[in-house]
């Protein structure tokens, strides 16, 4: 069975609902290209996380709408809402946290899934 069959049958999802590709930077970086319009489009960061968000970013003439961490390291989900808008491609949530290395609890991503955010929210777990 090739690679992607052997995933979709481990997640229960379809074979063509699968991306494989060569390591997280390479998926991050194609979220942004299939899902921003440049100059246009935003996402929602929450700093201190994974660098390679603003890179891509950047690369890609996307803003980013930063919404820092708590003290105690936990998502502000409604400021993360708030600095959404109409033009929010998606909310990017890093669990384990890079660098802070703290879990986001499932609820978190729950609440956010079914905030009534139009975009996507991305949980990267690389």
């Amino acid at each position: 069975m090739e690679l992607k069959g052997l995933f979709s049958a481990y997640r229960g999802c379809l074979p063509s609902q699968v991306f494989v590709g060569v390591g997280s930077d390479e998926a991050i970086d194609m979220l942004f290209r299939i899902f921003c319009a440049p100059g246009r489009d935003n996402v929602v960061t929450t700093p201190p996380t994974y660098g390679m968000y603003k890179v891509c970013a950047a690369v890609n003439d996307v803003e980013i709408k930063a919404v820092p961490l708590s003290p105690s390291f936990d998502l502000r989900i409604p400021e993360m809402l708030a600095a959404a808008d109409a033009n929010t491609k998606m909310i990017f949530v890093c669990s384990p946290g890079n660098p802070t290395a703290k879990s986001v609890p499932l609820e978190d991503v729950i609440e956010l899934a079914t905030s009534g955010f139009q975009g996507l929210v991305v949980v990267d777990e690389a």
